[in-house]
């Protein structure tokens, strides 16, 4: 789309579209991060289901 904008507005909407690339920038990058903590946070646990699985924990039979 495009739109005709008057020159003594151009000034003011290139700040606005900086901004929103801006905006967009930290968007991704805090995306990014929340998906590295729930990656590592998902590692964690399985290291710790592993270790309890393999750590031989099982019920001894009873003899009567």
């Amino acid at each position: 789309m495009v739109r005709y904008v008057h020159k003594d507005d151009v000034t003011e909407l290139r700040k606005a579209i900086d901004g929103y690339a801006r905006f967009m920038d930290l968007a991704h990058q805090y995306a990014d991060e929340i998906i590295r903590r729930s990656r590592r946070e998902r590692q964690r646990n399985e290291k710790k289901r592993k270790r309890t699985a393999s750590s031989g924990y099982r019920s001894k039979k009873t003899k009567i």
